[in-house]
Order: structure tokens, then sequence, then C-alpha cells
């Protein structure tokens, strides 16, 4: 999927979300924005996001410094998909959740566990 021509925000986004195994609704949570904006996003629904929403998906995606930026720039439709690919392989993120917001990242942590085993029912004493 990476260096597709053609390849839009909404396949850029997904193609991050993939790459850090998360599910829509985790990085919704993480990004403390709805389900519905990152899949409307993905979808092409909405094909730009406002700044502060583009802001929030990058940090939990782990995105920053000029890759952080170029996605920003592309979720505003004011730059290149492939731009911010290729500034993900020049740095990769330095990890998913929090992108600079401690609070969402501690938050985060027990929601993410491997896909397909059920999350305990509580904790024991």
């Amino acid at each position: 999927m990476a260096g597709q021509a053609g390849l839009g925000f909404g396949g850029l986004l997904r193609q991050l979300r993939d790459d850090a195994r998360l599910t829509q609704e985790e990085l919704a949570e993480a990004a403390q924005v709805s389900p519905r904006a990152v899949s409307d996003l993905e979808r092409g629904i909405n094909r730009t996001a406002r700044k502060d929403t583009a802001l929030l998906l990058a940090g939990a995606l782990g995105l920053d410094g000029e890759a952080r930026e170029l996605f920003v720039a592309a979720a505003r439709g004011r730059g290149s998909v492939e731009a911010v690919l290729a500034a993900r392989q020049a740095a990769p993120p330095r990890g998913v959740c929090g992108g600079g917001n401690p609070g969402a990242a501690a938050g985060y942590r027990g929601l993410h566990r491997p896909r397909g085993r059920a999350q305990p029912a509580g904790r024991g004493a």
C-alpha cells in the first residue's frame, strides 16, 4: 500500500493505524476523538481533518518531528501523503498512544491488548 499513487489521507490514516496494530476504536480512544471521526476520515467521507484533530491523531500514532508536521499538513489537504510515509521511514514513530500527552498514554495502556484475547473481568485483590 505504501507508495501507491493516489493514496489519500484516509488510506494513509488506515495504514498508520494498521501499522500501529490499533482498531479504529483504540485509535479514537488514544486520540480522544470519536470512533466515527476516525471511520469517516478513513472512508473518505471527510477528506480533511481539523488541525486539532490531526494533532491528536498524530500524537496517538506516535508521530513527531517532521513526520508529525507532514501528517498534519496532509490531514488538512495541504501536503503529500507520500511525504509523510517518507519522513516516517526516515524516523520511525516513537511509540503509539500519547504523543506528548502523558495522560492519554496512561489512560490507554489498560485498553491495549493483543487482538483475540478477552479482557479480564476485573482486578483481583
